[in-house]
């Protein structure tokens, strides 16, 4: 039984899905802000003519415009649901070829795309890096802390804490430290399990931590027994 990998997942896949619609965003931002060749003008909403279909309504949104004297009417790439027949809009049109034609509100609905991805890879980002930083800083105090066992106090289900709706599990264990006469509190890292019947089953009554002694807030509880050897035990 290994430790689920929850957080991994789940905030990897967010800093994926974030950097994606970032770059694309981007892209599409750029492309839409470039105002070479464009003409911005008025136009008047002649039809909307919806689409049904099973991933939701597609609608068309048909503008009148004049150029240089000429009457057109093509359809614009942008649909609000405030746009009604008769309303006059502010559009663009292509100085080479006036049948391209696209919306000015597009140039502000297009900032979502890559506002939405970077708050995604930052989000995703850093919880990867503070995850990395927790299990860099406990391999080290694995290496380099002080061993002691510190007894089993109680697992708790940390509602405070939540990723794709799951709450984590989490051991606490006391520690008695001679040196000042105090009784220190460890915490574990996060368990996507309980680990009730375990800890029962192997009977386990402390946990071997890692601590540093200049500073007893670095510390590391190794759940190795419970976590990846939970041998002989019929569930």
């Amino acid at each position: 039984m290994k430790q689920n990998k929850t957080e991994y997942l789940v905030f990897g896949l967010f800093f994926v899905i974030g950097l994606f619609f970032l770059i694309v965003g981007t892209f599409l931002t750029i492309h839409e802000l470039d105002q070479t060749g464009k003409i911005t003008t008025t136009g008047t909403i002649t039809s909307i003519r919806v689409h049904h279909n099973t991933n939701g309504d597609d609608y068309d949104v048909f503008v009148a415009y004049n150029v240089d004297g000429k009457s057109y009417e093509n359809i614009i790439n942008f649909y609000s649901s405030t746009y009604h027949e008769g309303q006059e809009i502010e559009i663009y049109y292509m100085e080479d070829n006036p049948n391209q034609i696209g919306a000015k509100a597009m140039e502000t609905f297009v900032f979502i795309f890559p506002g939405l991805g970077l708050l995604f890879t930052i989000i995703g980002g850093v919880a990867l890096i503070i995850l990395i930083g927790k299990k860099n800083n406990g391999e080290k105090l694995k290496k380099s802390g002080e061993l002691v066992y510190a007894n089993l106090k109680e697992i708790i289900y940390n509602t405070s804490y939540t990723v794709n709706g799951q709450s984590p599990f989490i051991i606490l264990c006391t520690w008695y430290n001679p040196e000042d006469s105090q009784n220190y509190t460890f915490k574990s890292e996060n368990i996507w399990w309980d680990p009730s019947y375990v800890i029962g089953a192997k009977n386990i009554t402390s946990f071997p931590v890692y601590i540093n002694r200049k500073n007893l807030k670095q510390y590391y509880v190794d759940i190795t027994e419970i976590t990846e050897n939970p041998t002989n035990i019929q569930y």
